[in-house]
């Protein structure tokens, strides 16, 4: 669950926070008075999020990754010599 904080708090504690989010791989929201909140997270959290949200954005790629998820606990993995095998199996 994400923290919330004044934008008068956040920058009040900046460095506090900046730390926060980043030792802890947390979102911190930061509500401000008659504006948009925004969300303050790590560089390394948000390339993570970028991503995913990659993956997940073609419903061919969606599929397969599912698929995988479900039948990794069954031995159903599949493991690839290369990464032109590996290519050509997700072509």
């Amino acid at each position: 669950m994400s923290k919330q904080v004044s934008y008068s708090d956040a920058r009040e504690h900046l460095k506090t926070y900046l730390d926060f989010v980043v030792q802890n791989s947390e979102t911190l929201i930061i509500t401000r008075k008659n504006n948009e909140d925004v969300v303050m997270m790590s560089r390394k959290d948000y390339d993570s999020m970028e991503e995913t949200l990659y993956l997940l954005s073609s419903t061919k790629n969606r599929k397969r990754l599912l698929s995988a998820i479900k039948n990794e606990g069954k031995g159903k993995s599949v493991t690839f010599k290369s990464k032109k095998e590996m290519d050509k199996f997700f072509a």
